[in-house]
């Protein structure tokens, strides 16, 4: 039987109808510094130094034809039309994304466009293909026979289907070297219809992500019948308008449309994304946020702006100047599960998934009176000094034995070096032990609109006396300083429990001391230049470290 079901496979991949409809459940899983497990499941590790992991799911309708180079989805986005290699009022030869929407009762055609981009030197390709010529020889598809696959949630058909599979690549026949960017495997029931397509993204066998689409329903269509699912009215294509939002991340609901079926993503709103965007607006002053300070103008407030500063917290003193080693790990986590480690994960199955982690372990250099602080990453090996004065947070690197600065991003204005303190609003919970030392514990909430929890905070210390003439250490006459052990901050979104998130922070050591001034000495600062990239996670990680969160929802706000 096993010889009999090998000579009637095909000889070459079949083909697919020039003109159809097909409804797709499409998956997509993200994977930025975690590590694959179990097929389809990635995890970040407890102390990975960054990692996000993000899982989306979406239905959508699907029509090509093929013969006049133009498809369409249909998704709860709208409706998407891309119809290539037409003429277009603003370039003549591309072609046109357009946004489309039903015509009043009466019109001679179905639809008018709405709004428009460009498909600048793309031509079309089918969307349900077998094989990749251009990437050479890697494009080739192999039959590897049959196979038993069941789709994605929430039908889960299974069948037994026809496997194919090419890879996708660079390819230099000449050179005898090729490079592998993805792994195709197409799957198709009854020799001709498509039943499932997977796409594995593993550039130099470094595993990024996946993509799976379910093609639930397969339908070939008439040339008259896919004709009326592009029924454009001409003159709306002429006169439409073209978005000038096509690139970037910025637009009204139309042109972000546009983009999500430009570039076939799966958007997800969460409670993450939801509790970023209040908390970005919040934070955000009536007027725009400065991009940096005058050093002059911010020494011009001097002690006198400190004290005041000082004096809006609780009646808890900390340390003013201290050197201290710290661990750091803030996880925002939605629907993924812990693993038996403590790693959390997420399943391609699992729509709307997402963990983003950064674990800090490094010595924080705190000087008060000079309002600088170095902060030395150990899991990154990455130095960053705050010149609060200044305004800017510098990248610092060794230069032949010379600490020099080797980028920077500014420090918004609202943003000012924050001691160790405690919130007005934390209470006193009396004393408890932390791992086996009698400690006292504090307890505060952070809420919008006064009643509406987004942060829920406990801090844990000790109390130590201060040494004789040590007063610029700690502002209490007698002299007493509290000592921090352990804090933890829970992400509570809208009040969702269990929380988002966390984030914890142990000091291991702190010592009552101001910082050498060498620390801070750094080559280069007068003409550091400005880094390009001063939104990317790193800088952003830093910030949530050194207690920077205008700067922190600043760039947050530039990515929305």
């Amino acid at each position: 039987m096993a010889a009999m079901m090998v000579s009637m496979l095909p000889a070459t991949p079949p083909t697919f109808p020039p003109s159809f409809y097909v409804g797709q459940m499409n998956q997509l899983l993200i994977n930025q510094g975690g590590y694959r497990t179990g097929g389809s499941k990635v995890c970040c590790a407890g102390k990975a130094p960054s990692c996000r992991i993000e899982t989306q799911t979406a239905g959508e309708d699907y029509f090509e034809d093929r013969p006049n180079n133009r498809s369409r989805v249909d998704s709860n986005r709208g409706s998407i039309i891309n119809w290539y290699q037409i003429a277009s009022p603003q370039f003549p030869h591309d072609g046109m994304q357009m946004a489309v929407a039903p015509t009043p009762p009466g019109s001679k055609h179905k639809f008018t466009c709405a709004a428009y981009c460009p498909l600048q030197g793309s031509k079309f390709e089918s969307a349900i293909t077998i094989g990749d010529k251009p990437s050479g020889p890697l494009g080739v598809p192999k039959d590897l026979g049959p196979a038993k696959v069941t789709q994605a949630p929430p039908g889960k058909a299974t069948a037994l289907t026809e496997h194919w599979m090419w890879k996708v690549g660079l390819d230099a026949p000449k050179h005898n070297w090729s490079v592998v960017m993805s792994q195709e495997d197409f799957f198709v029931a009854n020799r001709t219809v498509p039943f499932f397509h997977k796409t594995t993204i593993e550039p130099l066998g470094s595993y990024m992500g996946e993509s799976n689409t379910s093609f639930l329903t397969f339908t070939p269509m008439s040339a008259g019948a896919i004709a009326d699912h592009f029924d454009v009215d001409p003159d709306s294509m002429t006169h439409c308008k073209g978005s000038s939002k096509c690139d970037n991340d910025e637009g009204d609901a139309v042109s972000r449309a546009l983009r999500m079926g430009r570039y076939r993503a799966v958007p997800s709103r969460t409670y993450l994304s939801l509790a970023q965007e209040m908390a970005a607006k919040l934070t955000e002053s009536a007027t725009d946020v400065a991009d940096g300070r005058h050093g002059k103008e911010a020494a011009a407030a001097g002690a006198g702006t400190r004290a005041r500063r000082l004096s809006e917290y609780a009646d808890v003193d900390f340390p003013l100047n201290y050197v201290s080693v710290e661990k750091m790990t803030l996880r925002q986590e939605q629907y993924a599960h812990q693993s038996s480690g403590g790693d959390y994960c997420c399943d391609i199955d699992s729509p709307g998934c997402q963990v983003q982690q950064q674990h800090f372990e490094g010595t924080r250099y705190f000087d008060w009176q000079a309002q600088m602080q170095r902060i030395e990453n150990g899991a990154t090996g990455q130095t960053v000094v705050d010149d609060y004065d200044g305004g800017k947070s510098m990248l610092v690197v060794n230069v032949s034995g010379v600490e020099t600065c080797k980028e920077y991003c500014p420090i918004t204005l609202q943003d000012d070096m924050e001691p160790l303190r405690l919130p007005k609003a934390a209470r006193n919970k009396g004393v408890t032990t932390h791992e086996g030392r009698p400690v006292a514990h504090w307890h505060w909430d952070i809420k919008i609109l006064k009643f509406i929890p987004m942060q829920r905070y406990d801090f844990y210390g000790y109390n130590t006396t201060v040494p004789s003439g040590k007063a610029a250490y700690c502002l209490d006459k007698n002299q007493t300083c509290t000592i921090p052990v352990f804090a933890t901050m829970a992400i509570t979104p809208f009040g969702r429990e269990p929380p988002t998130g966390y984030q914890n922070t142990t000091w291991l050591s702190l010592k009552l001391e101001v910082p050498p001034a060498a620390k801070f000495r750094i080559a280069g600062n007068g003409t550091c230049p400005q880094a390009q990239n001063c939104g990317n996670s790193a800088w952003q990680a830093h910030r949530l470290r050194a207690n920077q969160p205008h700067t922190y929802f600043h760039h947050l706000h530039k990515k929305q």
